[in-house]
């Protein structure tokens, strides 16, 4: 990702609408699937540190780590959360064998690495029974000027990731599409009236910021649920160490 836009982000991810609903829809799904109130958690790519510092704020007793590539975005990302943040890259995590009770990743694997040495990464530093959260830009055809502009090579379906993990001794616990009832709107957004080099990653006028964001808890709800959606702009899982 470009420098410029770990700082769009650090700017944004506390109050805009999309990092609110993926923050909540993972914070539920932690909730649900694993205990966070015991819990020793990574990051996987945790940006300048918004995920982590809503952890920190929802579930204070967890021990909560983060690694992060750019030496920057690691400062930041420490300052937020209190977090122990590395510098790394997720294809070489520096904790031993079985150290973590969750693993989350979001948006992160679809950059130009190898993504499967990074999940068996994800698969070695969990504990027997672990959970992986993992979140990704959905449909390779909606491959855009946002992706560009963030340094993102590749967008999935839910039944490819699953496989990919799968192939690494993870099984499926649930997994849904997510940011469906504004999808039409992405579509024409990115596909019909693009935005140059620019990304998204920007602060919304706030009467949009509203309505997306109450859009967003209406999807927090139903994916809270267990209920599974059969398309959207990201792709969301909840996947177990066997």
């Amino acid at each position: 990702m470009r420098k410029e836009e770990y700082y769009l982000m650090s700017s944004v991810e506390e109050s805009m609408w999309w990092y609110q609903t993926l923050h909540q829809i993972v914070a539920n799904a932690t909730m649900r699937y694993a205990d966070p109130n015991s819990m020793t958690l990574l990051d996987a790519g945790c940006g300048t540190g918004g995920m982590l510092k809503f952890f920190r704020y929802r579930y204070p007793s967890a021990s909560l780590y983060g690694l992060e590539l750019m030496p920057e975005a690691c400062e930041i990302a420490r300052l937020k959360s209190g977090a122990e943040v590395q510098s790394g890259s997720i294809e070489h995590i520096a904790y031993s064998d079985s150290f973590f009770d969750v693993v989350v990743s979001l948006d992160v694997l679809g950059y130009d690495l190898d993504r499967d040495l990074a999940i068996s990464e994800f698969h070695r530093v969990l504990k027997p029974g672990g959970t992986l959260l993992l979140n990704l830009a959905a449909y390779q055809w909606l491959h855009s000027y946002h992706d560009k502009a963030v340094g993102q090579t590749s967008r999935f379906t839910l039944s490819a990731v699953n496989r990919m993990l799968e192939r690494h001794g993870f099984r499926k616990v649930y997994g849904s599409y997510w940011n469906f009832l504004l999808f039409p709107l992405m579509v024409l957004r990115r596909k019909l009236f693009p935005a140059g080099s620019a990304s998204d990653v920007k602060p919304f006028h706030p009467v949009l910021d509203y309505l997306f964001r109450k859009t967003g808890f209406l999807e927090t709800l139903i994916l809270d649920k267990g209920i599974a959606v059969p398309f959207g702009g990201s792709v969301f899982l909840v996947m177990r160490k066997k």
